[in-house]
Protein backbone atom coordinates (compact mmCIF):
# COMPACT_ATOMS: atom_id res chain seq x y z
CA UNK A 1 0.00 0.00 0.00
CA UNK A 2 1.25 3.48 -0.89
CA UNK A 3 0.78 5.04 2.56
CA UNK A 4 2.62 2.20 4.30
CA UNK A 5 5.62 3.20 2.18
CA UNK A 6 5.63 6.65 3.78
CA UNK A 7 5.45 5.02 7.23
CA UNK A 8 8.44 2.81 6.40
CA UNK A 9 10.46 5.76 5.12
CA UNK A 10 9.72 7.82 8.21
CA UNK A 11 10.53 4.93 10.55
CA UNK A 12 13.92 4.61 8.89
CA UNK A 13 14.47 8.34 9.41
CA UNK A 14 13.50 8.05 13.10
CA UNK A 15 15.74 5.01 13.53
CA UNK A 16 18.69 6.97 12.13
CA UNK A 17 18.14 10.14 14.14
CA UNK A 18 16.73 9.15 17.54
CA UNK A 19 19.79 7.13 18.69
CA UNK A 20 21.82 10.29 18.08
CA UNK A 21 19.47 12.23 20.36
CA UNK A 22 19.70 9.62 23.12
CA UNK A 23 23.50 9.68 22.89
CA UNK A 24 23.69 13.36 23.84
CA UNK A 25 24.77 13.06 27.48
CA UNK A 26 25.57 16.75 27.89
CA UNK A 27 24.19 18.53 24.83
CA UNK A 28 25.97 21.65 23.68
CA UNK A 29 24.49 24.20 21.32
CA UNK A 30 26.56 22.88 18.42
CA UNK A 31 25.53 19.26 19.06
CA UNK A 32 21.87 20.22 19.23
CA UNK A 33 22.17 22.28 16.04
CA UNK A 34 23.73 19.33 14.21
CA UNK A 35 21.07 16.92 15.52
CA UNK A 36 18.15 19.12 14.53
CA UNK A 37 19.58 20.00 11.15
CA UNK A 38 20.09 16.31 10.42
CA UNK A 39 16.60 15.43 11.65
CA UNK A 40 15.06 17.95 9.25
CA UNK A 41 17.17 16.60 6.36
CA UNK A 42 16.16 13.01 7.18
CA UNK A 43 12.50 14.07 7.07
CA UNK A 44 13.05 15.87 3.79
CA UNK A 45 14.63 12.77 2.28
CA UNK A 46 11.77 10.51 3.39
CA UNK A 47 9.14 12.99 2.25
CA UNK A 48 10.75 13.56 -1.14
CA UNK A 49 10.98 9.83 -1.87
CA UNK A 50 7.31 9.30 -1.09
CA UNK A 51 5.71 12.40 -2.56
CA UNK A 52 7.87 12.46 -5.68
CA UNK A 53 6.80 8.88 -6.38
CA UNK A 54 3.15 9.73 -5.66
CA UNK A 55 3.19 12.76 -7.97
CA UNK A 56 5.40 11.35 -10.73
CA UNK A 57 8.42 13.56 -10.03
CA UNK A 58 12.14 12.70 -10.05
CA UNK A 59 13.18 11.42 -6.65
CA UNK A 60 16.32 13.60 -6.69
CA UNK A 61 16.14 17.36 -6.20
CA UNK A 62 18.18 19.81 -8.27
CA UNK A 63 20.99 21.98 -6.92
CA UNK A 64 18.82 25.02 -6.27
CA UNK A 65 16.28 22.90 -4.39
CA UNK A 66 19.03 21.23 -2.37
CA UNK A 67 20.50 24.61 -1.45
CA UNK A 68 17.08 25.79 -0.24
CA UNK A 69 16.58 22.61 1.80
CA UNK A 70 19.95 22.99 3.51
CA UNK A 71 19.21 26.62 4.38
CA UNK A 72 15.87 25.66 5.91
CA UNK A 73 17.50 22.82 7.86
CA UNK A 74 19.98 25.28 9.28
CA UNK A 75 17.25 27.79 10.15
CA UNK A 76 15.20 25.06 11.83
CA UNK A 77 18.21 23.99 13.91
CA UNK A 78 19.22 27.51 14.93
CA UNK A 79 15.71 28.48 15.99
CA UNK A 80 15.43 25.66 18.49
CA UNK A 81 19.02 25.33 19.70
CA UNK A 82 19.29 29.00 20.61
CA UNK A 83 16.09 28.79 22.68
CA UNK A 84 17.31 25.66 24.45
CA UNK A 85 20.74 27.08 25.22
CA UNK A 86 19.20 30.25 26.64
CA UNK A 87 16.91 28.17 28.87
CA UNK A 88 19.85 26.08 30.17
CA UNK A 89 21.95 29.14 30.97
CA UNK A 90 19.00 30.73 32.77
CA UNK A 91 18.52 27.57 34.82
CA UNK A 92 15.05 26.96 33.42
CA UNK A 93 15.80 23.37 32.35
CA UNK A 94 18.36 20.84 33.53
CA UNK A 95 20.80 19.07 31.25
CA UNK A 96 18.68 15.88 31.47
CA UNK A 97 15.59 17.84 30.55
CA UNK A 98 17.51 19.41 27.69
CA UNK A 99 18.44 15.94 26.45
CA UNK A 100 14.81 14.81 26.56
CA UNK A 101 13.63 17.96 24.82
CA UNK A 102 16.29 17.45 22.14
CA UNK A 103 14.92 13.96 21.46
CA UNK A 104 11.34 15.18 21.12
CA UNK A 105 12.48 18.04 18.92
CA UNK A 106 14.48 15.68 16.71
CA UNK A 107 11.31 13.68 16.09
CA UNK A 108 9.39 16.85 15.29
CA UNK A 109 12.26 17.91 13.05
CA UNK A 110 11.78 14.78 10.94
CA UNK A 111 8.07 15.57 10.63
CA UNK A 112 8.83 19.20 9.79
CA UNK A 113 11.18 18.10 7.01
CA UNK A 114 8.63 15.62 5.69
CA UNK A 115 5.86 18.20 5.67
CA UNK A 116 8.05 20.71 3.83
CA UNK A 117 9.10 18.07 1.30
CA UNK A 118 5.43 17.29 0.68
CA UNK A 119 4.51 20.92 0.00
CA UNK A 120 7.66 21.42 -2.10
CA UNK A 121 6.74 18.41 -4.25
CA UNK A 122 3.16 19.63 -4.59
CA UNK A 123 4.33 23.03 -5.77
CA UNK A 124 6.75 21.45 -8.24
CA UNK A 125 4.03 19.17 -9.63
CA UNK A 126 1.34 21.84 -9.60
CA UNK A 127 -0.86 19.49 -7.57
CA UNK A 128 -4.11 21.37 -6.83
CA UNK A 129 -5.51 19.00 -4.17
CA UNK A 130 -4.54 17.75 -0.73
CA UNK A 131 -5.88 14.90 1.40
CA UNK A 132 -5.66 14.37 5.18
CA UNK A 133 -4.22 10.88 5.70
CA UNK A 134 -3.12 8.65 8.57
CA UNK A 135 0.49 7.45 8.44
CA UNK A 136 1.08 5.97 11.91
CA UNK A 137 -1.29 4.44 14.49
CA UNK A 138 -2.52 6.98 17.02
CA UNK A 139 -0.59 7.60 20.23
CA UNK A 140 -3.06 10.15 21.55
CA UNK A 141 -6.76 9.66 20.88
CA UNK A 142 -8.11 12.59 18.91
CA UNK A 143 -11.32 11.48 17.21
CA UNK A 144 -11.72 14.97 15.80
CA UNK A 145 -8.45 14.46 13.90
CA UNK A 146 -9.59 11.01 12.78
CA UNK A 147 -12.83 12.55 11.48
CA UNK A 148 -10.78 14.38 8.85
CA UNK A 149 -9.08 11.23 7.49
CA UNK A 150 -9.68 10.91 3.77
CA UNK A 151 -11.00 14.44 3.31
CA UNK A 152 -9.70 16.13 0.16
CA UNK A 153 -9.67 19.90 -0.33
CA UNK A 154 -8.25 22.33 -2.86
CA UNK A 155 -4.65 22.99 -1.83
CA UNK A 156 -5.29 26.56 -0.67
CA UNK A 157 -8.36 25.74 1.45
CA UNK A 158 -8.12 25.07 5.19
CA UNK A 159 -9.38 22.12 7.20
CA UNK A 160 -11.63 23.01 10.14
CA UNK A 161 -10.99 21.03 13.33
CA UNK A 162 -14.41 19.65 14.36
CA UNK A 163 -13.57 19.22 18.05
CA UNK A 164 -10.94 19.34 20.78
CA UNK A 165 -9.34 22.33 22.51
CA UNK A 166 -9.01 24.19 19.20
CA UNK A 167 -12.48 23.33 17.85
CA UNK A 168 -13.34 25.53 14.89
CA UNK A 169 -9.71 26.37 14.16
CA UNK A 170 -8.90 26.43 10.46
CA UNK A 171 -5.57 24.70 9.73
CA UNK A 172 -3.64 24.02 6.56
CA UNK A 173 -2.99 20.43 7.63
CA UNK A 174 -1.57 18.29 10.44
CA UNK A 175 1.17 20.05 12.44
CA UNK A 176 0.12 23.48 11.26
CA UNK A 177 2.85 25.21 13.25
CA UNK A 178 1.22 28.64 13.18
CA UNK A 179 -2.53 28.08 13.60
CA UNK A 180 -2.80 25.53 16.44
CA UNK A 181 -1.24 25.03 19.86
CA UNK A 182 1.61 22.54 20.30
CA UNK A 183 -0.64 20.08 22.16
CA UNK A 184 -2.79 19.81 19.06
CA UNK A 185 -0.12 18.36 16.82
CA UNK A 186 2.23 16.64 19.30
CA UNK A 187 2.33 12.87 18.59
CA UNK A 188 0.04 13.37 15.59
CA UNK A 189 0.34 10.48 13.12
CA UNK A 190 -1.39 12.24 10.23
CA UNK A 191 0.06 13.96 7.17
CA UNK A 192 -1.02 15.51 3.89
CA UNK A 193 -0.92 13.69 0.57
CA UNK A 194 -1.04 15.97 -2.45
CA UNK A 195 -3.01 14.93 -5.51
CA UNK A 196 -3.09 15.89 -9.16
CA UNK A 197 -6.77 14.95 -9.32
CA UNK A 198 -9.54 13.66 -7.06
CA UNK A 199 -12.45 11.28 -7.53
CA UNK A 200 -16.19 11.63 -6.99
CA UNK A 201 -15.77 9.69 -3.73
CA UNK A 202 -13.66 12.51 -2.33
CA UNK A 203 -16.48 14.97 -2.93
CA UNK A 204 -19.03 12.58 -1.41
CA UNK A 205 -16.84 12.34 1.70
CA UNK A 206 -16.46 16.11 1.88
CA UNK A 207 -20.22 16.63 1.57
CA UNK A 208 -20.93 13.99 4.26
CA UNK A 209 -18.45 15.60 6.65
CA UNK A 210 -20.02 19.04 6.29
CA UNK A 211 -23.61 17.89 6.81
Amino acid sequence: MLLSRLARLLRRAFNRILPRARALDDPTTRQVEELLSRSYLEGQRAGRLFHAHSLGLPKEVNRAQLRSIRIRAREHALAFSSQLTTSIKAGKVSRIQAQNISGVSARLGVWHGQDDAASDSAAEAGAPWKRWIRVFPRKVHRDYHDALEGMALPEKELFVLPGGPNAGAAVYGPRDWDRAQAGEWANCGHALQYLRQVSANDFEFKRFQRN
